[in-house]
């Protein structure tokens, strides 16, 4: 018998140099092949094979099958799925893992660009802080490249060495305000657009512009706060998209009263909500609040609960979160990847700035979000070490 654990899940791309020798070892082997969770090689989300790939008799994969393992039964031979003691809960619930999986890290012959491009075009005169704190949250991700075009006015009010600035005419944005950025457009990752747009109307237009930008260029987007008032189900078809609203956010989204979900808040209506959002809108989903609600259009689904703090309700931390968001989407690729560590770092990082620094402030939280991600688990634990038995968790 020969047992495959050469490569897990994380690992994409064809084996090269002594991972692509051992395999070629084990595929002129006589005995049976045994892959341990997914066959080395094998791409566990498309079951495409990219070079070299062991040819298994029998798959014993962990907890549940991986997309990958049903679509290339000539690879993965007999497939065994084994319950190794998790509770069916933990599948739901947002965690360290999903950072060490999912995140890309950056490899050492990386050149500038590889660890992300985001693009953020938003802002109005009247709101000149959320931009920023979008941008920011984007580049403490790790985008190696960060573009905030927004009118002039919001680029004078700050200044951070680290961010491109883009100026664009007039106070608010308007479906012209793209003709300034369209080079940039094609060299970024991910736009993102929300946080201080305000809500005119010409912004509409901005906003319907900036979604059919993005599906012919097949851009992925992320959107909060003020887009999310001014987007159609139309202007979303066909984009690959991340929506961030909080409860009042989805109740204009759904066409209800915000003071009916509010009223009706638990856990079983956000993911009722979230649910009806998704099945509208054909979007992934991060429905903010006490618990995260993250859905993606084919019904998965993941919970952010047990860390965070509520002091993390104040004003900034979603513009954080929004720009957190971009960064992992430019690194894990899938938005439900990205939507499930983004909203789990983002509450890691509050907590340990209230625990810490006293306060879970939008500026606070920028300060932990590397940290966490670097260490997504020992800073898990520490957050349990510094509670001292606080039942101040989300």
């Amino acid at each position: 018998m020969v047992i495959d654990g050469l490569l897990g899940i994380g690992v994409k791309g064809a084996p090269k140099d002594l991972y692509a020798d051992a395999i070629r070892t084990i595929n002129s082997s006589r005995g049976v092949k045994v892959a341990i969770d997914i066959p080395s090689g094998l791409d566990p989300d498309t079951g495409e094979v990219p070079g070299d790939v062991v040819r298994a008799d029998v798959t014993v994969t962990l907890v549940a099958p991986k997309p990958g393992l049903l679509k290339a039964p000539e690879v993965v031979g007999k497939l065994v799925i084994v319950n190794i003691g998790l509770p069916p809960n933990a599948l739901r619930v947002v965690g360290p893992g999903d950072v060490e999986v999912w995140f890309r890290k950056k490899d050492v012959k990386a050149r500038k660009g590889e660890g992300g491009r985001i693009l953020v075009i938003t802002g109005s005169r009247g709101y000149v802080g959320a931009p920023w704190l979008t941008a920011l949250g984007a580049w403490v991700a790790g985008a190696d490249l960060v573009y905030l075009a927004a009118p002039e006015y919001v680029l004078e009010s700050r200044f951070s060495p680290e961010i491109i600035g883009l100026p664009l005419e007039g106070d608010y944005l308007t479906k012209d305000s793209l003709k300034e950025v369209l080079g940039v457009v094609k060299k970024v990752d991910v736009l993102v657009s929300g946080p201080g747009l305000g809500v005119r109307e010409e912004t509409r237009g901005f906003v319907k512009a900036l979604l059919s930008l993005a599906r012919e260029s097949g851009k992925p987007v992320v959107l909060d706060a003020d887009a999310l008032k001014l987007v159609s189900q139309e202007d979303l078809a066909g984009v690959v998209s991340i929506i961030t609203p909080h409860l009042g956010e989805a109740a204009v989204l759904m066409g209800v009263e915000p003071a009916r979900l509010i009223s009706e808040d638990s856990v079983e209506t956000r993911i009722s909500v979230a649910r009806s959002i998704v099945e509208r809108y054909k979007t992934t989903l991060i429905l903010k609040g006490y618990v995260d609600v993250i859905m993606s259009p084919d019904g998965n689904l993941k919970l952010r609960t047990g860390v965070g703090h509520q002091d993390m309700s104040c004003g900034g931390t979603g513009d954080v979160l929004t720009g957190l968001t971009a960064t992992s989407l430019a690194r894990a690729g899938d938005p439900f990847r990205a939507a499930s560590i983004a909203t789990f770092v983002n509450a890691v990082a509050g907590e340990l700035a209230y625990l810490i620094e006293g306060k879970s402030s939008p500026t606070n939280i920028l300060k932990y979000i590397p940290q966490v991600l670097k260490e997504p688990l020992k800073t898990a634990l520490r957050v349990k070490e510094l509670r001292s038995g606080s039942e101040n968790v989300r």
